[in-house]
């Protein structure tokens, strides 16, 4: 766990770097006695993950420019409390208990923080953008946008999301016409009046900010399609 608080002991108060430390005497996690040492066989792999997300963050930090740092650094925050809450909210269902750790908690922290590591070198890792809005991007929390251009220069997106621990999904997709760095989507059927889906698009050089209004038929409860999407690849 050193590692981790390496980065975010600059980025966030210790009381929530220290949130995945290892559980307290009492709360050690379901079947295990008071006192005994946790067996956490999957901790090991999760603190190379830790070391490798430390490594990646950085190199990245090195080449970008001060804004681009601010940016990676304050994504960096939300990252860590999106973590702590999926893993500590997953484990304190299993274990009847906040607070508590098992090993599955330790899977979860291990397959998140390696994600995390592909996530920031696909979207901060590059310095230059391909030319045209075409690509597959991600908001890092859950949240995937694929934009292709037709022939007649309007533009196919497709977003879907998977958000929170309860895994809750939602999907959309349409055609709209980007102008000026914006675009909008509004949807036509079947709704009517101020039901109907509006989505907001604003471009920038490595990614799209996105704005739904009144879209909740498309997604399920606690779910959004609000974010900031960076370009992490080609359409696929």
């Amino acid at each position: 766990m050193a590692n981790i608080i390496t980065i975010t002991s600059r980025l966030i108060p210790p009381a929530v770097a220290l949130a995945c430390a290892i559980a307290a005497p009492g709360m050690l996690g379901q079947g295990t006695p008071l006192g005994a040492a946790p067996s956490f066989p999957s901790k090991p792999a999760y603190e190379k993950e830790d070391r490798a997300l430390n490594e990646a963050f950085r190199a990245i930090m090195r080449r970008l420019d001060a804004a681009m740092k601010r940016e990676l650094r304050e994504n960096s925050r939300e990252w860590i409390r999106h973590r702590d809450y999926l893993c500590g909210y997953q484990a304190a269902m299993r274990l009847g208990k906040d607070d508590a750790r098992d090993d599955e908690y330790y899977q979860c922290l291990r397959d998140l923080t390696r994600d995390r590591t592909a996530y920031i070198r696909a979207a901060f890792g590059k310095t230059s953008a391909p030319s045209g809005v075409d690509g597959a991007y991600g908001d890092g929390f859950g949240g995937v946008m694929t934009l292709r251009t037709h022939t007649d220069g309007s533009v196919h997106f497709t977003i879907e999301v998977v958000r929170g621990p309860t895994f809750h999904l939602g999907s959309i997709s349409g055609d709209i016409a980007v102008r000026g760095g914006t675009a909008e989507f509004r949807e036509k059927e079947p709704c009517a009046g101020d039901g109907c889906c509006r989505i907001e698009f604003a471009f920038g050089k490595h990614w799209i900010d996105v704005r739904e209004h009144a879209c909740a038929y498309h997604h399920g409860a606690r779910v959004f399609f609000d974010g900031r999407y960076r370009r992490v690849g080609k359409t696929p």
